[in-house]
């Protein structure tokens, strides 16, 4: 993880950043595109991008109490299914 990230960035003098996963998933979308993962407890982990800047999370909700609106969703296959817009390429 980090750690690790860390280390070897501090091996070879360059600067490591954290970055959130749902921003490295909407990297390169376009459109009202919403990221979901999972995050267990029958949750997911979810924010809302548009032309790959996120407008709204992250946060996290039951599948059905995301808000809607977007025009596709990106993220772990079986959490995409989840929701009646189009799918975009699985992670």
């Amino acid at each position: 993880g980090m750690a690790t990230a860390a280390a070897f960035g501090h091996a070879l003098g360059i600067p490591v950043r954290g970055v959130c996963s749902l921003d490295a998933i909407a990297a390169g979308t376009a459109g009202e595109v919403l990221v979901v993962t999972d995050a267990r407890r029958r949750e997911v982990y979810w924010a809302r991008y548009r032309d790959a800047v996120r407008v709204d999370g992250p946060a996290v909700n039951a599948a059905a109490d995301v808000p809607g609106g977007a025009q596709a969703v990106a993220g772990s296959p079986e959490h995409t299914a989840l929701f009646d817009v189009p799918r975009l390429a699985s992670v």
